[in-house]
């Protein structure tokens, strides 16, 4: 069995016709998506000026013709089978070789960009999309603010961005609802909006990530997707395996956010263990209370589920967050209701592929959703 796979990347709205492979990665615990893209260096690109359409390509550098902030757009499918969008973002970097390679990020782009608060001045807008007025912004320190507050000031910077660094990008917006948080006493120094989203993914235990231009901030996800997988149609390999072996301990540090921006902690376990740390949101100040939540999330972790990654072809369209019903024939044992929490998709000599990351939920015969 094979498929007839058409593959298209286009960079600042010309098409390139030689492409020698693509790689895309969307972890859940980042900020956004990146992407490499390898081509020749001297590749062949889509000639169309208006004027000399008949001629329809010429070989050019590939560093010369584009530049860092290009926009870039990869697109995939089977004969007969809709077009996936793989990847839509802008040029970050280039590697120098031969093949060279070009490295990419989406919308977190704009994200690393300007140091958040800073008064930037009279700066021209270029983007034809950008909207009035802007969400203002208001420095780097306070003294109390939610986190919906701080992200919406947080976007109102990268959308000031969007309009000064680009001519026809769309502006970024908050999923709501987001926990209500609040963060007391506040203050970031000399950081990027890229940087402040990293700190609360790590302070917080936040998904804090970017689906297109929207930006998802939550302790989990809330999509409603449900797309299933087998390995007798659409699964090519499944290294879905328990975590440790039978003898591995473990320890639980739990963390408590007060709706006043104070945070608690309690470890149980054992003091030795491989620890897991989970997080807890508008939860009464009780040292029992405490002591039995921790407790029944370290009982979840000596579960010892299964947990790993399965690769897929392009079909299926795999969507971050969403739920994977997954039935192994060989192993039974295996299947069940998992979550994806990372995509990576590789476009090459190989195939079209998705390798996807998945975390157990579920026994496969709860169809509760996410």
């Amino acid at each position: 069995m094979y498929f007839n796979a058409h593959l298209t990347v286009t960079i600042n709205g010309n098409t390139i016709k030689t492409i020698c492979s693509v790689s895309k990665k969307h972890d859940g615990h980042s900020l956004g998506s990146e992407c490499d893209i390898t081509l020749p260096m001297n590749c062949v690109i889509q000639y169309k000026d208006g004027t000399h359409d008949k001629l329809t390509q010429y070989t050019v550098n590939t560093q010369a013709a584009f530049g860092v902030g290009s926009t870039v757009l990869v697109t995939a499918n089977y004969d007969t089978y809709n077009e996936q969008t793989i990847f839509e973002g802008f040029i970050t970097d280039f590697v120098f070789g031969n093949p060279i390679k070009i490295k990419c990020m989406d919308y977190q782009y704009f994200f690393n960009l300007g140091i958040f608060g800073q008064e930037r001045g009279a700066s021209v807008k270029i983007n034809k999309k950008k909207k009035s007025p802007v969400i203002n912004t208001y420095g780097c320190h306070y003294a109390s603010i939610t986190l919906k507050d701080l992200l919406t000031n947080i976007i109102g910077f990268v959308n000031d961005t969007i309009d000064i660094k680009s001519t026809d990008a769309e502006h970024v917006t908050l999923v709501l609802p987001i926990p209500d948080i609040e963060l007391v006493n506040i203050t970031f120094s000399m950081m990027t909006p890229a940087s402040i989203c990293q700190y609360f993914i790590k302070e917080l235990g936040l998904v804090l990530t970017l689906n297109g231009t929207n930006l998802y901030c939550n302790v989990a996800s809330n999509t409603t997707d449900v797309i299933n997988y087998a390995t007798n149609r659409n699964v090519i390999v499944s290294d879905l395996q328990k975590p440790t072996s039978t003898f591995q301990t473990y320890k639980v540090k739990a963390w408590f956010y007060q709706p006043t921006g104070k945070k608690d902690s309690i470890e149980v376990g054992d003091t030795n263990g491989q620890q897991r740390d989970v997080y807890f949101y508008r939860v009464k100040q009780d040292a029992a209370l405490y002591l039995k939540m921790a407790t029944e999330a370290l009982n979840k972790v000596r579960q010892m589920r299964f947990n790993g990654s399965i690769t897929t072809y392009l079909y299926p369209e795999p969507i971050l967050f969403a739920k994977a019903v997954y039935t192994d024939i060989r192993y039974p044992a295996r299947s069940g209701n998992y979550v994806i929490t990372a995509i990576e998709t590789t476009i090459d000599q190989s195939g079209y592929r998705h390798k996807l990351k998945l975390a157990y939920l579920t026994d496969l015969n709860d169809t509760t959703n996410l």
